[in-house]
């Protein structure tokens, strides 16, 4: 897992290249005029989302996982707390779609930690990464998502 901001993406080289390039289309994108969906940047290796959707609390979010894909999780307008964790292999699997959608959700996740995204964060997530996205923090809020899929084969 990475997480860092779109404005301190420090040198290329800190990234893989395919990484660093992508976080600086988001850079540079404007996502708070673009419609909500899905968009491709290179067919189905390269893809993001964007959706408008409401924080909600942590027992109504099932963390996740993902093995073809990496996620690149970024927040414009920032206010969802995120969850996130290492893999270890103690979490119990609750929902199994790899083969329809790439996802694996669990209920409780060992040794889960909480970040609050504020504008222009980002969290980037391998496959040996849980993630719990779109947690509240406080209130409900309306928060703006972009979910960049970027093929695991890339990297």
């Amino acid at each position: 897992m990475i997480y860092g901001n779109l404005n301190n993406l420090g040198e290329p080289n800190t990234y893989p290249k395919i990484i660093y390039r992508l976080l600086e289309y988001l850079k540079n994108k404007d996502f708070n005029i673009m419609e909500p969906g899905k968009y491709e940047i290179e067919g189905k290796d390269i893809y993001f989302s964007v959706t408008d959707t409401k924080t909600d609390i942590i027992e109504k979010k099932k963390a996740e996982s993902h093995v073809k894909y990496i996620d690149i999780q970024f927040s414009p307008n920032g206010g969802e707390l995120m969850g996130f964790a290492i893999d270890e292999g103690n979490n119990e699997i609750t929902e199994n779609k790899l083969e329809e959608k790439d996802v694996l959700k669990y209920s409780v996740v060992e040794n889960e930690k909480f970040i609050k995204m504020i504008p222009n964060d980002f969290f980037i997530f391998y496959p040996w990464d849980i993630h719990r996205p779109g947690c509240i923090d406080g209130e409900p809020c309306d928060i703006r998502k972009v979910v960049v899929k970027v093929k695991m084969d890339l990297i």
